[in-house]
Parts: C-alpha cells; sequence; structure tokens
C-alpha cells in the first residue's frame, strides 16, 4: 500500500516528467499513488478522467500535492493556495542524486543526474531539471527553477524566484537578486540586481540551401 496518495499541480510537459520521476522512485518501493493533475493555468486538459480545473474540483477528501510548474510566479501562487488549504507539499528526489551534504527545503524536485557538492541551501519550491550542477555554499531562494544542464558554481547566491534557462552558467561567488531571469546558454560573470532579465546577444545562423 502506498504511503502518499498525491496530485500533481501542473499538466503541461514538466508534470508528466514529474509523473516519470514517481515511476521510478516507485520502482524499489511503492511510495506514491498518483490520483491526477490539477492545472488552473491551461485550458485544455488532456485527460478529462485525471485532471481537474480547480483545487475545489478534486473529489479525494485528503491527499499530497507535488507543484510541477516551472514559471517561478505561478509557483509561488500555487504554494500560497495550498498552504491556505492546509494541503501538505511533498518533495521528490530522484533516488541516484546525492543529498546528504545539502540543506533543502519542502517541496522540492531534483530530477537524475544532478551533480550537489556540499553546504547547499534549497530553498521551498526549488525546481532542478536533468544534468545541472550545483557547488559547494550555494544558497538559492525560494521558488526557483533551474532547467536541464544549468551550472552554478561555488559559493553563489541567488534570490528568490529566479530562473535559470538551460546551460546556463554562473560564475564562483555570484550574486542574482530575486526574480531574474537568466536565458539559455547564458554565461553570468558578475553580480545581477534584482528584476532583471539577461540573455546572450542573438546570433544569426545562416544556413545555404547546399544545391
Amino acid at each position: 500500500m502506498a504511503k502518499y496518495k498525491i496530485v500533481i499541480f501542473g499538466a503541461g510537459g514538466l508534470g508528466f516528467e514529474v509523473l516519470d520521476l514517481i515511476n521510478v522512485i516507485n520502482k524499489k518501493k511503492k511510495i506514491y499513488d498518483f490520483l491526477g493533475f490539477c492545472d488552473p493555468y491551461k485550458s485544455t486538459l488532456i485527460n478529462k478522467e485525471k485532471n481537474y480545473k480547480n483545487i475545489s474540483d478534486i473529489p479525494f477528501g485528503s491527499f499530497y500535492a507535488v507543484c510541477a510548474i516551472m514559471d517561478p510566479k505561478k509557483k509561488e501562487k500555487i504554494f500560497k493556495v495550498l498552504k491556505k488549504k492546509k494541503i501538505k507539499i511533498i518533495s521528490l528526489f530522484h533516488p541516484d542524486v546525492d543529498l546528504k551534504n545539502s540543506k533543502i527545503s519542502h517541496g522540492t524536485i531534483i530530477f537524475k543526474n544532478v551533480n550537489l557538492s556540499y553546504d547547499i541551501k534549497l530553498g521551498i519550491g526549488t525546481l532542478i531539471c536533468y544534468g545541472s550542477q550545483i557547488g559547494h555554499g550555494v544558497e538559492m531562494g525560494k521558488y526557483c527553477s533551474l532547467m536541464p544542464n544549468v551550472i552554478i558554481n561555488g559559493n553563489s547566491k541567488i534570490g528568490n524566484k529566479v530562473k535559470f534557462g538551460t546551460s546556463a552558467i554562473t560564475n564562483n561567488n555570484i550574486t542574482i537578486g530575486d526574480n531574474c531571469v537568466i536565458g539559455i546558454s547564458t554565461t553570468i560573470l558578475s553580480n545581477i540586481k534584482k528584476n532583471y532579465s539577461v540573455n546572450n546577444f542573438q546570433r544569426l545562423v545562416k544556413i545555404k540551401n547546399g544545391k
């Protein structure tokens, strides 16, 4: 018998990746019983039998929640609603990830092939996707999201609601303020104030026909 009956909040691609993570965890021992998706941000939901538009639509009297939403601001809203409803939000970690040297807050999701160094602090609702690396002494605020292959080097301080695009990199000892967006493949070499979006310059790639 499963220990937790859970609903995944977020019915997009990330939601299905989280469901895959649950299935991986359950292979060793049945811990989670998946009840369905809930997503107030999607106008069309795929599986009507296991998808709910709002929390009030969920027919189960008691359940746990996991938040599979990439956008930090939307994620924060979901967390606040769940807290108001007194619904507990759980964390999910791929079995191969070493967590012993990290301090991790609730509602965190960590996928496979993530490398965590030592003395790391992750705030509420952190999401770390496949292949990312977090250096020693890194501190991350609430509701941050890291897409695949992000590298945050040692002793960096990341604020609340920061989103890193795929393959973004920070130098050592970097501070990034709240509500920042770091674009795909962008390298951060100096501190970033709050409320900034940072992207590499666009590069035009010319493709010849070859005829």
